[in-house]
């Protein structure tokens, strides 16, 4: 798979997503991932022979949030306080500190204990796949990035023979895993040739490759991210030798690299070729890049894409 992820580029007009479509095959992706595609993008990538998948995230819909509220994630009280502080504090604050994720994330998220939870996924799988050739999971993991502290939750944890760290991680870890292995047997029931990926976000601080273990077609994992500092050449291998080492059998491990177009975060096209070759390596042919907007804005980073593309769909 070399996917792009995009949610950058207009898509207003059925003319401008017919670009898109044909701006990611031209650059030499076979699968685009974007958020509520529609039938003629499917129809355009089915003629240049590339997939096009629906980005689905572990945000609920307001209208969820509003009839099921015991069925959402609820953080420690501390962190309540810390993502009070962030938001008072300065604008940029994360990259300020040379963080790649917050400490804390805002706004609801999905409790995977929760059966409704997990029915409300499944009728957005449902719907996706009426257009979409596939389901892109994205941002389905904890606000606090280990755990959930409702009711359910905790009683779940307190019901396990071990120290409530180890059953914190235990349940967390297996809540993940078991939410993958659900919603991915559901989307294939939906429709049995659908594309099951991911990009693993936000990350789960126990065990940051946990991913390996997600039932899925492909699993993407971070190797290089948007915001500055930029990581280095030696990082950026590191990442995915370590994820290419540990992948297993659930799934197939595609090197994910994130790239903003914004003045300020935007890498050059040598950093970004250094990135994409990297992941081609150690991906086994494998990459996803996203977004679009750096290439699209650049005809350096166009022709960097699509060399490197071609050059190893030549090889």
């Amino acid at each position: 798979m070399k996917a792009a992820w995009d949610w950058a580029l207009p898509r207003e007009t059925v003319r401008e997503e017919r670009e898109l479509v044909n701006f990611a095959a031209d650059l030499g992706f076979d699968t685009l991932i974007v958020r509520r595609p529609t039938d003629e993008m499917v129809d355009v990538g089915h003629e240049r022979g590339l997939s096009v998948l629906q980005i689905l995230n572990g945000r609920p819909p307001s209208t969820f949030t509003d009839e099921h509220p015991t069925c959402l994630q609820e953080i420690h009280p501390v962190e309540e306080g810390i993502l009070a502080a962030i938001a008072d504090g300065p604008d940029g604050y994360h990259q300020l500190a040379h963080r790649w994720f917050p400490p804390v994330l805002g706004g609801d998220f999905y409790c995977f204990e929760q059966e409704e939870s997990l029915r409300s996924v499944e009728g957005r799988i449902e719907a996706a796949l009426d257009v979409a050739d596939g389901i892109a999971f994205d941002g389905f993991g904890f606000r606090n990035h280990y755990a959930c502290f409702c009711e359910a939750c905790e009683g779940r944890r307190e019901r396990l023979d071990m120290p409530r760290l180890e059953a914190i991680e235990k349940v967390g870890r297996d809540q993940l895993i078991s939410t993958s292995e659900r919603l991915y047997d559901h989307a294939k029931s939906v429709a049995p040739d659908a594309v099951i990926t991911n990009h693993v976000w936000p990350p789960f601080r126990p065990d940051p490759t946990y991913g390996r273990d997600l039932r899925l077609d492909y699993c993407t994992q971070t190797i290089a991210w948007f915001y500055r500092p930029n990581w280095s050449k030696d990082r950026v291998r590191d990442e995915a030798e370590r994820h290419a080492r540990l992948a297993g059998e659930a799934n197939t491990f595609v090197p994910f690299i994130g790239m903003h177009d914004e003045e300020g975060v935007r890498r050059s096209p040598g950093q970004l070729q250094i990135e994409l070759e990297i992941a081609l390596e150690y991906g086994d042919g494998h990459v996803t890049l996203c977004t679009l907007g750096a290439p699209h804005a650049s005809p350096d980073h166009a022709a960097v894409v699509s060399d490197v593309l071609s050059t190893e769909a030549a090889g």
